[in-house]
């Protein structure tokens, strides 16, 4: 692993790299599409994750009704009440072919 790796001067610079990009790949999309996302350049990000958080533009392009019955209950929800990340999942799937 400390080796040179396709190009860099070992694997977990390659790695690095590689998940970086996707990482903004990802990101950008994400930002481009209405969500708020950290700076990572100044939020320090560690894992498989990005955290978006659904900003009042983006909760306005869900439909009203998504947020009411019969949407709002779902036994596979917490609590069977579905709350607004829930609804907007539900919705991007099945009205965006977001899957």
């Amino acid at each position: 692993a400390d080796e040179p790796f396709e190009g860099y001067n070992n694997y977990y610079e390659y790695l690095n790299s590689t998940y970086r990009r996707k990482r903004d790949l990802l990101g950008k999309a994400l930002s481009e599409a209405g969500f708020a996302i950290p700076d990572y350049d100044k939020t320090p990000g560690g894992g498989f994750f990005i955290f978006a958080r659904i900003t009042p533009e983006l909760k306005k392009a869900i439909p009203a009704e998504r947020l009411k019955p019969p949407y709002s209950n779902n036994p596979a929800a917490p609590g069977g009440v579905v709350g607004l990340d829930w609804a907007l999942c539900q919705w991007m799937a099945e009205e965006k072919g977001v899957l």
